[in-house]
């Protein structure tokens, strides 16, 4: 007797509990079963990790984590390029997320747990690595990139044009879009094994503040320089005119950084006021050295000075013309020497390094320049590393200076010339620098060989050129201390010891009508005792009007 449609369906309803019965069983049953462990048909990168443990799915993270720090990375910029590593640029897997993500695969929420296990046999569950990128650390990989691609913007300000006080619109600048970077690696990062390649466009960068705040300065300047402002400082004053008070004024941030406002430009006022009124306060009194008849060496340590003017003179001008005073009352700043005690105590300067002394005739006009000279040079230090040049510090000899004519020999040729003499302290002080083991670092020997100079050792002096340069290679300060008697002249250098010099040969060489004179110097360095080998050079000419 054939079935009713009801009884049918009743017998296929059967047969469909009964089937997902069978599945949700085998879904328990395999899922019991892959307990910490992953799912069946799951694959991370490529790589199938179904059913492996949580310790094996660990090491196949560590794996991919431990390839990825070498993985070679191409970022690309309109300003330059650089070629590095994941590692370098931050870019790193995050093994915890990465390990979870597998783990959790195909095990959704109660109610969809079965239909995932169930397309899992038909198709693998794909888990992606998980990055993560350290900001810091990509900031300082890119950091030259970032300064090559960057042009900062121009702030609005306020400027004087055409005699008017006006206001200049800022202009927009240019950064390298750091803030993509991140997501980029970490897109690229996904992409099957190979080069990381990753191009940061640059994008606009807008100025702090608009326009119309320095719109609003100039407007605000124009209004309070309307009158002549009284300025008073170290008991003298000055009237300045509304001409000269639109040069001081600028556009500042404010002090919360919100906005831009009226302020004045310190190193202006200082320069219009003191050029008003004269010399006002006292000048500081410098550190002074002082070496005894024993050699001995000590110093007097400086006192502060007065000056125009203080530090908050900007904000009392800009007082001043608010309230409408009319006068502003200024204070003197304190000025320190430039150098103080504990500089002096690290310069470490306590006794002879080198020491050389040359004779001359006594009366002679050139004298009195060998004798300025070194007066004018006399307590000079040479800090470590620095260069000191004769030129530099004295400029040109002058009457004003104090220097007078005398002989000096111009391309081979005796004649006379404001400073003549000099280059006598100048081979004197060459000499006590090549005893001292110093770095010589520009001379000339005179082109006439002179008898009462070492043969081959010497250095004239003229201005602009030639000059004498000599650098101090150690690691302590050099005391120049000159002295002098009616018929000769000393140079002597005060340090701590730590190299000396030493001649160790010299040859001589014919070169066309003249001689080389090639002066070997052998420096030891008292440290560790090892040696230096160096050499100085002289060109003599065989008499006066032969040139080499």
């Amino acid at each position: 007797m054939p079935r009713s449609p009801r009884s049918a369906g009743l017998a296929a309803l059967v047969s469909l509990i009964a089937v997902l019965a069978a599945l949700l069983g085998t879904w328990a049953v395999d899922t019991a079963m892959h307990s910490g462990q992953a799912m069946r048909n799951v694959s991370l990168a490529g790589t199938a990790v179904g059913s492996l443990s949580e310790t094996e799915v660990r090491a196949e993270v560590e794996r991919i984590a431990e390839s990825t720090t070498e993985r070679p990375v191409h970022i690309q910029t309109p300003a330059g390029a650089l070629d590095t590593t994941a590692a370098s640029v931050g870019l790193a897997v995050d093994r915890e997320a990465t390990l979870r993500a597998v783990l959790d695969a195909g095990r959704g929420n109660l109610l969809s747990q079965p239909f995932e296990w169930l397309g899992s046999l038909l198709s693998p569950h794909r888990v992606p690595v998980v990055y993560h990128v350290d900001s810091s650390q990509a900031a300082e990989a890119i950091a030259a990139l970032e300064e090559a691609n960057r042009v900062a913007p121009v702030e609005p300000t306020v400027s004087m044009t055409g005699g008017a006080l006006e206001a200049v619109a800022g202009v927009p600048g240019m950064s390298l879009d750091t803030a993509s970077l991140e997501r980029a690696l970490i897109e690229q990062a996904a992409a099957p094994d190979g080069p990381i390649t990753v191009e940061l466009a640059t994008v606009e960068v807008a100025p702090a503040y608009p326009d119309r705040a320095a719109e609003a300065v100039a407007d605000e300047g124009r209004r309070l320089a309307a009158r002549p402002l009284t300025v008073r400082v170290g008991g003298r004053s000055t009237s300045v005119q509304p001409a000269v008070l639109l040069t001081w004024m600028r556009a500042v941030p404010a002090p919360d950084g919100s906005t831009l406002v009226l302020g004045m430009d310190e190193q202006q006022i200082n320069h219009d006021v003191a050029a008003a009124v004269g010399t006002v306060g006292t000048p500081p009194v410098e550190l002074t050295w002082h070496v005894d008849a024993t050699g001995n060496v000590s110093f007097t340590e400086g006192t502060p000075g007065t000056g125009c003017c203080a530090a908050d003179s900007p904000q009392r001008v800009v007082d001043a013309l608010r309230s409408g005073r009319g006068e502003v009352d200024l204070d003197l700043a304190t000025e320190q020497p430039e150098h103080d005690a504990a500089w002096a105590r690290r310069m470490g300067i306590t006794t002879v390094v080198g020491t050389f002394t040359t004779n001359h005739a006594a009366g002679e006009s050139r004298v009195t320049n060998i004798h300025r000279i070194a007066d004018l040079i006399r307590g000079v230090v040479i800090e470590p590393g620095e260069t000191f040049s004769v030129n530099e510090y004295v400029g040109q000899r002058t009457r004003a200076k104090g220097f007078v004519e005398a002989g000096v020999i111009y391309a081979g040729k005796f004649t006379t010339d404001i400073g003549g003499g000099v280059s006598q302290f100048a081979t004197t002080m060459f000499n006590a620098a090549f005893f001292a083991g110093l770095d010589l670092v520009e001379y000339q020997a005179h082109t006439i060989y002179i008898s009462r100079y070492p043969y081959g050792r010497e250095a004239t002096l003229s201005y602009p050129k030639p000059d004498l340069k000599i650098r101090n290679n150690t690691p302590y300060g050099v005391l120049i201390w000159p002295t002098y008697t009616n018929s000769s002249i000393t140079v002597t250098l005060y340090s701590t010891p730590w190299v000396r010099g030493e001649q160790t040969g010299q040859t001589r060489t014919p070169a066309g009508a003249c001689t080389k004179v090639t002066t070997e110097r052998t420096r030891t360095y008292l440290t560790d005792g090892h040696r230096e080998v160096d050499t100085v050079t002289a060109l003599y000419q065989p008499a006066e009007g032969v040139l080499c």
